[in-house]
């Protein structure tokens, strides 16, 4: 996936514009997901399993902006084949 970095040093993504079949699940703004893989920060490595709000959808669901919870507070991109719906906790 080509990637390019503006005057301003942010990373922009651009996603291929292909069907959504074989992509990972579609989420929405505000919606908790949590990683299905270790993710590579621009500062640490994020375990898989660790969960994050959305912040903004990229090319109808290929790719999403996520907040991640605890000492990762630091908006990321991550494609959706990286993210899952986060496991339900019983009461």
């Amino acid at each position: 996936m080509p990637s390019k970095q503006d005057s301003a040093g942010i990373l922009n993504l651009h996603v291929e514009q292909t069907g959504s079949r074989g992509r990972g699940p579609v989420f929405s703004e505000l919606e908790v997901v949590r990683l299905a893989r270790d993710f590579q920060s621009k500062a640490a490595v994020i375990p898989s399993g660790t969960e994050a709000t959305v912040l903004q959808v990229f090319d109808g669901g290929h790719a999403y902006q996520v907040e991640f919870e605890g000492p990762y507070e630091a908006p990321e991109t991550v494609l959706a084949s990286d993210l899952e719906a986060p496991i339900a906790h019983s009461a």
